[in-house]
């Protein structure tokens, strides 16, 4: 415990420092701010290469991990671009050769959202479960957890050189972003639950998407795995590949639109489904 308590403190001063200097360092320790128990890191249990025999996907798979020890991203970033590109495609199939951006970038907040919260339950330490998570239950039955390490994948920076969270990778290149009320969408998030405004999100205006953030998270939840499971073999890599996706997005669209307004749509759809456990169901 003391060990632990020291590196981590150690890491935080030289962080405050040296900030990127901070990717030669371990970046999976992540502190349970708010429990009665010892910091934790939340456990990397795919520390180990997919399994395959397809010889057009094993080169790729080693290449991946053999440069991810100088940049800790890469599969992140080629999983992102593979899943943006693709989700294009199809959006221009089925649109008549046009993308509408709104709900494109609401598909990628809703898959981010339901892939941090795989994230937290496939890397909870061995003495943790759902159970010491705070829980809501709603009156169709379905549970809806809260904590730090949800928190920490999403937004909060608790992993050690905080900038690899959903929020901190899809709000990377938007300018303005501090004019973003991140607050006030989470605490939006949590007084509408078991409500029926849960999920109708507010987007900005002259934006609209039919479909709401958990029919998005349902009709996508198994469609990228494959492709995650080449570039992204650990689970906390996942949530990140569609945050990458989606600042690709942001970039592709920021002469039509606002950055800022499509940061506002990944966001609105990413929130309500990262705390649904009937998504995973």
């Amino acid at each position: 415990m003391g060990e632990f308590t020291d590196k981590l403190n150690r890491l935080r001063e030289l962080e405050e420092r040296h900030g990127d200097f901070m990717r030669k360092y371990d970046p999976f320790y992540v502190l349970l701010k708010d429990r009665n128990k010892e910091p934790q890191k939340l456990t990397r249990p795919n520390d180990k290469l997919p399994q395959t025999d397809d010889p057009r996907i094993l080169p790729l798979v080693r290449a991946i991990d053999e440069r991810r020890n100088d940049y800790h991203l890469v599969g992140v970033e080629m999983c992102g671009k593979d899943i943006f590109n693709t989700l294009i495609e199809a959006f221009k199939t089925n649109g008549g050769g046009r993308v509408k951006v709104d709900v494109f970038m609401a598909f990628l907040g809703a898959c981010a959202g339901t892939q941090s919260l795989k994230t937290v339950i496939e890397c909870l330490p061995e003495k943790y479960s759902i159970s010491d998570f705070a829980c809501a239950e709603t009156k169709d039955g379905s549970k809806h957890i809260f904590g730090d390490w949800l928190n920490g994948v999403l937004f909060e920076g608790v992993m050690i050189y905080g900038k690899d969270t959903v929020y901190g990778i899809i709000s990377g290149t938007v300018e303005n972003r501090a004019e973003f009320e991140l607050k006030k969408l989470i605490e939006r998030t949590v007084e509408t639950l078991c409500t029926d405004e849960y999920y109708k999100p507010r987007l900005p205006e002259n934006f609209a998407v039919e479909d709401s953030p958990r029919d998005i998270a349902v009709k996508m939840r198994n469609t990228f795995d494959k492709k995650m499971e080449v570039y992204c073999p650990f689970p906390y890599e996942r949530p990140l590949a569609f945050a990458y996706a989606g600042q690709l997005a942001i970039e592709s669209f920021k002469e039509q639109y606002s950055p800022l307004d499509l940061l506002k749509i990944f966001m609105a759809f990413a929130l309500p489904v990262s705390h649904d456990l009937s998504i995973l169901q």
